[in-house]
């Protein structure tokens, strides 16, 4: 991940960083994604890496966004990481589809409810 995200850029910068790319890679819709492989797991990867660094967000910085469900976020992360297999695109794009949709401005809610 070297070169990514700003130096000292902490959370914040891998979290926007994920959320701008998987919306980039996102904008041609979801027919265009669901033909491509390669689009499809840089969408889950840039998710598996968006959800670990908000499990190194401290809980006074979580109090901050009760918008979103930590809780959610870090299963889904293990889900993204540990049970890879049983996911499929359907599944992954009625979890950013939906985010996406809500404006451009879903930076925070696209991991949350």
């Amino acid at each position: 991940m070297s070169g990514r995200f700003e130096a000292g850029g902490g959370l914040s910068s891998a979290y926007l960083y994920c959320i701008g790319r998987i919306q980039e890679d996102c904008a041609p819709g979801k027919e265009a994604v669901s033909k491509s492989l390669t689009i499809q797991d840089a969408v889950a990867r840039n998710l598996q890496i968006l959800c670990e660094s908000t499990q190194r967000l401290a809980p006074e910085s979580q109090a901050q966004h009760p918008e979103i469900d930590w809780k959610g976020v870090s299963g889904f992360r293990n889900v993204l990481t540990h049970d890879y297999v049983s996911l499929d695109f359907e599944t992954i794009w009625s979890i950013i589809e939906p985010r996406l949709a809500a404006s451009g401005t879903c930076r925070p809610q696209l991991a949350g409810g």
